[in-house]
């Protein structure tokens, strides 16, 4: 282990070769990039360019360091870079970091993406942890990176950058997918990062993971994302899931208009929230100024406590949305999935959404649109309206008492009746009658209505659930 403490100013590339080792930067100390490059040597083009660098060139097991960093580092490539494993950067309320260009390839050359660096800080290596403290200023193109699994970045302080704030995961292997095809979205996802924001981000883009599965993004109560395009953007692939977690602002600069043509309803703001192919799980606490899209995945948004201004769109797959007040929209295509709305407040379905749930303890109603679709009230009194379509209304033990409004025989509605007890319309039966036009089911304290029709209509009209 060597201890090494940077003072004074340096006009060249501090090389990192020690491992386990603890290396601070003076709160008054400077380390601006340079140094000697020798066009027949090539190995001398990657290490330069850096503020300060882990040597993979002399020591390519580098690990376990711990870097505190007081002072101000400026880079090309990057300021401070990391690719050993069990990493600690932390970056104190002093410091002042920042790379131009935030793209480099370490010690390494020969077409070795070992050495792959990307950001104006960057942990490589597994298990790698950065923290950045109230006060401390990062700028450059692309701010903080970890590619490494099981890794970590906490920003308290200002991250302001041309095009990325924060990133977790391969980003090469989505490069590689833009520039030569899908298939090279095939690399092996990195197992779980984490990536939290309780300062300042300002940039093109907020905070991405990128193949990562099991992956939390979370801006926080002093989060504060300003971006141009994209907030948050988790592309996780089929198979991958991701948490992101919003409880302060993300607002987006930046709108886009899509043609009508294009099969889109209306103008869609630039993308607070950007899902991808897997299932991303968003909790929403906070204030969005921008669109969802939750993109492919079996999706859930609760927007229970937040706001979003601007649309949330589903995409393929069968998303959930538990809404924060009566205006919280999912707008879905036709052919994407099956959809549900949960909602505390009486609520009416738009186009292309399946199933509403009604949730809470206050009596509220739900209706449905032109598709077949799945009502279920709560546990008060409720109105279900099931308009168009062939719809399923679902009661059972302790909804209280609920009416079906527009129940259609024609249609082929049906009633699906949970946990009574029946087996059969003659059991049923036995607990129903006619009243004034209507239909009156009673056990004990729950009691169904179905406007406008006698029990003789309704025999081949419910389905029993134990």
């Amino acid at each position: 282990m060597a201890n090494t403490t940077i003072k004074g100013k340096h006009y060249e590339t501090t090389l990192i070769d020690d491992s386990d080792s603890v290396i601070k930067l003076g709160k008054k100390a400077l380390v601006f990039y340079g140094g000697e490059i020798d066009v027949a040597d090539p190995s001398t083009l990657a290490g330069l360019g850096y503020g300060i660098v882990e040597d993979l060139a002399t020591s390519p097991d580098i690990g376990g360091n711990t870097y505190k960093i007081g002072g101000r580092v400026v880079g090309l490539t990057g300021a401070v870079t990391t690719f050993g494993d069990n990493t600690r950067i932390a970056i104190g309320k002093t410091a002042d970091l920042s790379a131009g260009l935030g793209i480099g390839l370490g010690s390494v050359l020969g077409g070795d993406l070992a050495g792959l660096s990307i950001g104006t800080v960057f942990a490589g290596g597994d298990n790698s942890k950065i923290t950045i403290a109230k006060g401390a200023d990062i700028g450059g193109l692309i701010g903080v990176t970890t590619f490494g699994a099981n890794s970590s970045i906490s920003n308290s302080g200002n991250i302001h950058t041309g095009l990325l704030g924060m990133l977790a995961g391969d980003l090469s292997a989505l490069l590689g997918g833009v520039v030569v095809g899908a298939a090279a979205l095939d690399a092996e996802p990195l197992p779980s990062a984490k990536l939290v924001n309780n300062g300042s981000i300002e940039s093109a883009v907020g905070i991405i993971g990128v193949l990562t599965d099991g992956m939390l993004i979370e801006n926080g109560p002093k989060g504060n994302i300003t971006a141009g395009v994209i907030g948050i953007g988790s592309f996780t692939m089929d198979g991958m899931e991701a948490t992101i977690n919003n409880s302060g602002t993300i607002r987006v600069t930046l709108s886009l208009t899509i043609p009508a043509e294009l099969g889109l309803p209306l103008s869609v703001a630039s993308v607070a929230i950007f899902g991808f192919d897997g299932v991303e799980h968003v909790n929403n606490t906070g204030k969005i100024f921008g669109g969802v899209i939750l993109g492919g995945g079996n999706d859930v948004f609760n927007n229970v406590g937040g706001a979003v201004h601007g649309l949330i769109m589903g995409g393929l797959g069968d998303d959930t949305l538990i809404v924060g007040k009566a205006t919280d929209v999912l707008v879905e295509l036709d052919g994407e999935g099956t959809d549900t709305i949960q909602s505390a407040f009486t609520y009416v379905l738009t186009d292309f959404v399946d199933n509403l749930v009604l949730t809470g303890k206050k009596a509220i109603n739900a209706t449905g649109n032109a598709l077949d679709n799945r009502l279920q009230g709560n546990g008060n009194n409720n109105v279900l309206t099931g308009e168009d379509g062939a719809d399923t209304f679902v009661f059972g033990t302790g909804d209280r008492k609920d009416t079906i409004a527009d129940f259609d025989v024609g249609e082929g509605d049906m009633i699906e009746v949970a946990g009574w007890g029946f087996e059969d319309f003659g059991a049923l039966s036995a607990k129903a009658e006619d009243v004034d036009g209507d239909v009156v089911i009673t056990l004990g304290k729950d009691v169904l209505t179905i406007k406008d029709h006698v029990l003789a209509d309704l025999s081949a009209s419910f389905a029993f659930i134990a």
